[in-house]
């Protein structure tokens, strides 16, 4: 192999690596996002930790039946995440119209992110199918894969502490863009003097859910980068 071919082959390979790591973070976030958000035990140590029943006239316990009836609609088992609750020891329903027509908003992201995280899983396989199968020689083919898995994790795991940094810097902002970026409409902005939905999960609820899948992904970018420590991916 020339000089000018080999130096192409590596342009492909970074090139093939970049968009595997892309992949990989967006599916591993996504996942990670899940299983925070479908975690109850999360909540209730939220809900204790910024003392959401004082705040918001309902007892934990009743909190408790709010997040459970929210995680089956989010999860596509109910029709409305819609329950009468003991507010200030009065009977009344949790949400307004408002809060009731941007959590049908979310329910539908968390409907699309089923189907980004397999795309996501499907690109990911195939950059590391397709690194493997450009490798120059049969003997290094495992290497190149190894390598590649390697490679995807260092760019995820980049990609993640860009955005961890400037989570750090201004949650807010970043939290806002989120919002700005996802949703076609306002109905985000709520009330905090009126709707509950913002009296129960406040901003720092989501920096810490955040940091969590954060964190749990950074787990899982470690050991893939830790993978090619295998004698075989030296070869390459």
């Amino acid at each position: 192999m020339n000089e000018l071919t080999e130096n192409r082959w590596k342009i492909l390979r970074l090139l093939i690596d970049i968009l595997a790591g892309l992949a990989l973070f967006a599916a591993a976030v996504l996942i990670a996002v899940r299983w925070v958000s479908f975690d109850s035990s999360f909540y209730a140590a939220e809900f204790i930790k910024f003392d959401r029943s004082a705040y918001t006239g309902i007892s934990q316990e009743e909190l408790t039946k709010v997040v459970n009836a929210l995680l089956e609609y989010l999860s596509g088992k109910a029709a409305s995440p819609q329950i009468t609750v003991i507010i200030h020891g009065t009977p009344a329903s949790m949400y307004k119209e408002r809060e009731l027509l941007h959590l049908a908003d979310v329910a539908h992201l968390y409907a699309l992110s089923k189907s980004v995280i397999g795309a996501g899983a499907l690109a990911f396989g195939c950059c590391l199918l397709l690194r493997t199968f450009l490798s120059p020689r049969r003997s290094q083919k495992l290497a190149s894969l190894l390598v590649g898995i390697k490679n995807a994790g260092i760019v995820a795991m980049l990609v993640l502490a860009s955005f961890a940094m400037a989570s750090r810097a201004d949650f807010n902002r970043l939290f806002t863009l989120f919002h700005l970026t996802v949703f076609s409409n306002d109905l985000w902005l709520l009330n905090e003097s009126e709707h509950n939905l913002i009296k129960m999960f406040p901003e720092a609820f989501f920096y810490d859910a955040a940091a969590r899948a954060g964190k749990a992904c950074a787990a899982a970018f470690a050991l893939l980068i830790l993978v090619p420590s295998l004698p075989a991916w030296r070869n390459e």
